[in-house]
C-alpha cells in the first residue's frame, strides 16, 4: 500500500462529495465536479485502470464534466458508455501490435490511429457511440490548435463523426504521428500545452476535481530533457510558435505535480485531489506484461484511496468473462442464457 493511499483522508472536500453524491443519487448540490483524466500514450493504461476503479465504486454518474486529452479522451469516453474494465484490455490486447506502433513506419508515422480507432475502438472493443453522445455527463475532449497555439476543448458532439474527429486530434501525438490531425481545422495532441487535464476542468468552472495521472511517481523531466527536446524537435517542425508554449507548459507542469502531491484538504475551494499510479509504464510500452501488472495496481490505488479500504492483503483479479455474438448464441443453442455474454459484449 503506497503512502499516498494511506494520506488521503476521506474528509478531503473531494472525497466527501463524491460520497454524498452516490449516496443521494443526485448533483443536486450547487457544485461543479470535474473528472480529470491523464493519458500519455500506453500510460493511458493507468488512468483506464483507475476508472475501472471508480464505475466499480459506483462513482459512475457522480460528475458534472469529464475531461481528457489523448489516450485519457479514449479512456474517458469508454468511461461514460459503461463497462470500462472490459475495454482498458485493449492496452495489453490490441496496442501492443505493430499494427499500431512500429519504428519500421518511421518515414509515414510510427503510430497508426487508423488501427486504434478504427479496428481497435469500433470493432475490437466498439465504443458505445450513442451512450457517450446521450449522457448527462458531457464529455470534453482537449486538442492542440496551431494557428494560434493553445488548448481547446471541443464538446457537445452531434454525431459519432465528430467525437472520433476530437479523438483523433486529441491521441496526434507529433513524434511518431506525421502532419496533423483534421478536427474542424489542424489540431494535435491535446496534452501538447496544457500537460494534465486538471487545468482543463478548474478553467471551465469546477469547484472539485478528481485527477487520476498516469506520470508515474518522481522528478517531471524538464523541457531541456531528451524526451522533451525530442517533443520540441518535432513541434518546430509543424509551426515553431509551438516550442515557446511547450516549454511554458513543461515548467507549468513541473509545478503542478507539486500541487497535486497535496493530500491535506484545503482550506477553500475550488479543490483537486490527484490519484497517483504507484508504477509507471512507458509512452511506447509494448510488454503486455507490464501494462497489465501497472494496471491492477493503478486500480488497487485508486480503489484504496477512494473507499477508504486499508486492510491488508487487497490484491485484484483479472474478469474473464466471454463476449461477443459468437459466444452467446452458442449459449443460447446449448439451452443456455446468452444475456450475460451478449451484456458483455
Amino acid at each position: 500500500m503506497s503512502g499516498d493511499a494511506l494520506a488521503v483522508r476521506l474528509d478531503h472536500p473531494v472525497c466527501r462529495v463524491l460520497r454524498e453524491r452516490r449516496a443521494r443519487g443526485d448533483r443536486a448540490d450547487g457544485y461543479k465536479v470535474g473528472l480529470a483524466v491523464q493519458g500519455g500514450g500506453m500510460r493511458g493504461v493507468l488512468s483506464g485502470a483507475m476508472l475501472t476503479a471508480l464505475e466499480d465504486l459506483g462513482f459512475g454518474d457522480v460528475f458534472d464534466g469529464v475531461y481528457g486529452a489523448s489516450s485519457g479522451a479514449l479512456n474517458a469516453a469508454y468511461f461514460l458508455a459503461g463497462r470500462s474494465w472490459r475495454n482498458l484490455a485493449a492496452y495489453y490486447d490490441d496496442l501492443v501490435s505493430p499494427a499500431f506502433l512500429s519504428v519500421r513506419r518511421w518515414r509515414t508515422g510510427m503510430m497508426d490511429l487508423d488501427f486504434a480507432l478504427g479496428e481497435v475502438l469500433c470493432r475490437r472493443k466498439p465504443l458505445d457511440f450513442a451512450a457517450v453522445l446521450g449522457s448527462a455527463t458531457p464529455l470534453h475532449v482537449a486538442i492542440t490548435r496551431l494557428d494560434p497555439p493553445g488548448t481547446e476543448l471541443r464538446g457537445g458532439f452531434g454525431d459519432a463523426a465528430e467525437l472520433v474527429a476530437a479523438l483523433r486530434a486529441s491521441a496526434w501525438l507529433p513524434v511518431v504521428s506525421r502532419g496533423v490531425a483534421d478536427c474542424a481545422g489542424p489540431a494535435i495532441d491535446g496534452a501538447m500545452l496544457t500537460i494534465h487535464p486538471y487545468r482543463l476542468a478548474l478553467g471551465d468552472g469546477c469547484t472539485h476535481v478528481l485527477s487520476l495521472s498516469s506520470r508515474r511517481p518522481g522528478p517531471v523531466p524538464g523541457p531541456y530533457a531528451p524526451v522533451e527536446l525530442a517533443v520540441t524537435a518535432a513541434l518546430a517542425t509543424l509551426d515553431r510558435r509551438l516550442v515557446g508554449p511547450r516549454c511554458r507548459a513543461v515548467r507549468q507542469y513541473q509545478q503542478d505535480r507539486a500541487l497535486l502531491a497535496a493530500t491535506d484538504p484545503p482550506d477553500r475551494l475550488p479543490a483537486v485531489l490527484d490519484v497517483l499510479p504507484p508504477r509507471g509504464v512507458a509512452s511506447f510500452e509494448r510488454s503486455a506484461g507490464a501494462l497489465l501488472v501497472a494496471a491492477r495496481q493503478a486500480y488497487e490505488e485508486a480503489y484504496r484511496v477512494l473507499s477508504g479500504y486499508r486492510g491488508a492483503g487487497f490484491a485484484t483479479v483479472p474478469r474473464f468473462v466471454p463476449v461477443g455474438e459468437e459466444v452467446a448464441d452458442a449459449e443460447a443453442g446449448e439451452g443456455r442464457p446468452g444475456g450475460a455474454a451478449r451484456e458483455a459484449s
